[in-house]
């Protein structure tokens, strides 16, 4: 793994703009889940 330190950094460079991206679109999620529980007449 360290023999190659550069690949190394451009394949975590990706992966943590997608956990960005989906840490948003789960926070998008569960707030629209919230909305549609409080507009449930339960």
């Amino acid at each position: 793994m360290l023999a190659e330190p550069r690949s190394f950094k451009a394949n975590t460079a990706v992966p943590s703009v997608i956990a960005d991206y989906v840490e948003g679109a789960l926070l998008r999620l569960q707030n629209g889940f919230r909305a549609l529980e409080t507009e449930k007449p339960t």
